[in-house]
């Protein structure tokens, strides 16, 4: 794992993470998303909601993670939802193992 998705886990921030996924690395991107189901927040939420329905396989995968890491209520009725919408089969099944991790 990259050393400053590391820190901004350590110290619960945010904001590191969302400069990362907001970035052009596409590995980092995705590492930066999975990373935010570790840093507690309305806007860990907010940023994974929105990039489950991104048009990207690996960010919908990545955020999917993400939700799942977040283990609450508010995850796993997202997750319940978007499962619904979703169109690529791994991602659906990554989802399914994402809610079981929030219940």
């Amino acid at each position: 794992m990259n050393n400053k998705i590391e820190k901004a886990i350590a110290k619960q921030k945010f904001e590191p993470l969302k400069k990362m996924a907001d970035g052009r690395d596409e590995s980092l991107k995705i590492e930066a998303i999975e990373a935010m189901g570790q840093v507690a927040g309305e806007e860990s939420f907010n940023f994974l909601t929105v990039a489950l329905r991104d048009p990207s396989v690996s960010i919908r995968t990545a955020a999917a993670k993400g939700l799942g890491a977040l283990r609450n209520s508010k995850a796993a009725a997202f997750l319940s939802h978007q499962i619904q919408q979703e169109t690529d089969e791994d991602v659906r099944k990554l989802m399914q193992t994402a809610l079981g991790q929030c219940h």
